[in-house]
């Protein structure tokens, strides 16, 4: 029997994670491309050295060991990272046995975040360092996987062009006004920040016009894990 993957995608604070847990309890092996993306810049990988490199102003001292892998994390917990273009990648480093982590200067995601935002150029160069690295960190996760239906979570899938992996599509809808309102409760962000995330994400109408299936995140829980239940049914995947 063949892997299918099904890519879920939605725009910021729709409900991804929520409907990845759901589908993880019907039995999917789920593969978060967030997840990925932290994974790919800890000290030592070579998304570290190069993000180093090009961002040094983004990177701090640790006291300790304690904390550093919270400042690992980029984006704002929806990825928003995006591109699709490789660069030269050298070695990577080795840590030995032993060694501790403060020895390396710490990634401060929000100081990262900061600089990409407001310069698209500085935005592209980080693209270039991290895409390719997710995706195939995330090809490594699929043949890996000793499960048959896996879910590829991305929230930009198409606008990264990691559709290009999937068998399926499915995408959340959930109105602007609501995902802000979660957006505020769950991150401290700006409201500019905010917008400019939303600017560059593709509308709900765009992104459903190109998915298989589309589930309404607008109600309750209840709602929601009708809705999965029914995209399983929908797209043959029992």
């Amino acid at each position: 029997m063949n892997k299918t993957i099904i890519g879920l995608t939605g725009g910021i604070a729709s409900g991804k994670s929520t409907v990845a847990e759901i589908f993880s309890g019907h039995g999917f092996h789920i593969i978060d491309a967030d997840v990925v993306s932290r994974e790919v810049i800890k000290c030592g990988t070579k998304g570290y050295d190069l993000i180093k490199e090009y961002f040094p102003e983004a990177f701090e001292t640790c006291q300790g060991d304690e904390g550093v892998d919270n400042l690992y994390e980029m984006g704002d917990g929806d990825g928003e990272i995006v591109g699709d273009a490789a660069l030269g990648v050298p070695q990577k480093k080795i840590i030995h046995s032993g060694e501790s982590l403060s020895a390396f200067p710490a990634l401060n995601r929000i100081k990262l975040r900061q600089i990409v935002f407001n310069d698209t150029e500085q935005l592209k160069i980080l693209e270039q360092i991290i895409h390719p690295l997710i995706k195939e960190k995330i090809k490594t996760d699929i043949l890996s996987s000793n499960k048959y239906h896996i879910l590829l979570v991305v929230p930009l899938l198409f606008e990264t062009g990691f559709n290009s992996l999937c068998d399926k599509i499915i995408t959340i809808a959930s109105n602007e006004k609501t995902r802000i309102e979660r957006l505020k409760k769950r991150d401290n962000i700006s409201d500019g920040i905010i917008q400019k995330i939303i600017s560059r994400q593709l509308t709900d109408d765009e992104r459903s016009l190109r998915a298989d299936f589309v589930i309404e995140n607008n109600s309750t829980l209840c709602r929601l894990e009708q809705q999965v239940k029914k995209s399983i049914e929908f797209l043959a995947l029992v």
